[in-house]
């Protein structure tokens, strides 16, 4: 084996090049500047899931008593969902969709190119994102769930078979009511 280094200083001398986090090869300032600001960026964003969920549009709110309590296909979704420092409108983690829901600021092209960033960001998640107008969940909610629908298809062998709520003579769930279905 070569010995690049006769002298020993010289061998101190060269950074490893992945130092530690821990122990006594870190700047113990640095790490907890990096400990200090992590846990306050979590404390922010979680104060503002609170907010964010207590001061939903009526869009929102709307949305939100259709998703909740698996009434669309027995998904389990939750709202103000975080992804790093953005936040989704709502977030099911059964198919890993995220529905976000769009008003007139976001024909803006300023928003347009914020959202475009922000959805590249947030499916580096392995999500697929749901784009839905305020006036589709007003007006137009069956649209919706048929796009979940079609997003559900794929990997629809763990649910029952069926087409939109109506279900195969041999489910053992007769009436679509127990499913939680809201059509006819």
């Amino acid at each position: 084996q070569k010995i690049l280094h006769t002298n020993l200083e010289e061998t101190q001398k060269i950074p490893h090049p992945n130092p530690p986090l821990t122990g006594e090869g870190i700047d113990s300032d640095r790490k907890s500047t990096v400990l200090q600001n992590y846990q306050e960026t979590y404390l922010y964003i979680k104060d503002l899931l609170k907010k964010l969920r207590k001061d939903q549009t009526n869009a929102e709110d709307l949305m939100w008593q259709i998703l909740r309590k698996k009434q669309i296909f027995w998904l389990k979704f939750r709202r103000q969902h975080p992804f790093g420092r953005y936040i989704a409108d709502f977030y099911c983690s059964d198919i890993k969709l995220v529905i976000e829901l769009d008003w007139e600021i976001h024909n803006n092209l300023d928003k347009k190119e914020y959202d475009s960033l922000r959805d590249e960001i947030i499916s580096n998640y392995w999500v697929k994102i749901l784009r839905v107008s305020n006036e589709d969940v007003f007006n137009n909610t069956q649209k919706i769930i048929d796009s979940i629908f079609d997003i559900l298809s794929p990997v629809r062998g763990k649910y029952p078979q069926g087409d939109r709520g109506i279900f195969q003579e041999n489910s053992s769930f007769k009436n679509n009511d127990e499913w939680g279905i809201i059509w006819k």
